[in-house]
């Protein structure tokens, strides 16, 4: 009876290890993808590498649906062990690559409808976050407000081809369209949330 017991509970055990690596190779397989939709220029501050990771989410502004109709982009939430974090933080300070508190009134919420865009001339875009706000810890619920905010990136201009990705965003002509990009670090998680997003 106790082998039959232990037989059945490997098989479990066996079947759940393997749902789990199905599961795992599809989500490398989405995020793989994911990337290939953009510029590798745009995206070369993702991390390939998911290893260091111990959890992790993954947000895509899929071209053209009508839940983003006025962005595009990926977002990906990430945790990782300390020396991880501090060594990426170290690499983004020896790059001198300007930070922000995620409190700063520089910051210009893309894609968010209570945004405030007169301001967006001496701004900083970053992606709003606003569409998986109930799920995504940048969120008005979740905010620790010590996050600091590393835009690596942000330039004014038509950088898709084809998508119209403004028609709800009340922007003024000069930043009609744009992208911005960065990296977002919580130090009391040792959280990397990396991001993309045009408009």
């Amino acid at each position: 009876m106790k082998r039959l017991l232990f037989i059945i509970a490997l098989s479990v055990l066996m079947s759940t290890c393997n749902t789990n690596k199905k599961k795992e190779k599809e989500w490398l397989q989405t995020y793989g993808n994911s990337l290939l939709e953009f510029n590798p220029n745009m995206i070369g501050h993702f991390p390939f590498d998911l290893t260091p990771f111990e959890k992790r989410k993954l947000y895509i502004y899929h071209l053209g649906a009508t839940d983003y109709n006025n962005k595009a982009g990926i977002i990906i939430d990430t945790w990782s062990d300390s020396l991880f974090f501090y060594n990426t933080m170290k690499a983004l300070n020896n790059r001198n690559i300007t930070n922000y508190s995620i409190n700063d009134d520089k910051l210009i919420f893309i894609g968010d409808t209570l945004t405030d865009y007169s301001n967006i001339k001496n701004g900083k875009p970053i992606s709003s976050f606003s569409n998986i706000r109930d799920q995504f810890g940048l969120s008005n619920i979740k905010l620790n407000m010590k996050e600091h905010v590393y835009i690596l990136e942000c330039e004014k201009g038509e950088f898709l081809e084809k998508e119209d990705l403004t028609t709800e965003l009340m922007l003024p002509d000069e930043w009609k369209h744009g992208f911005s990009r960065g990296i977002v670090a919580d130090s009391s998680e040792f959280r990397l949330t990396y991001w993309l997003v045009l408009w």
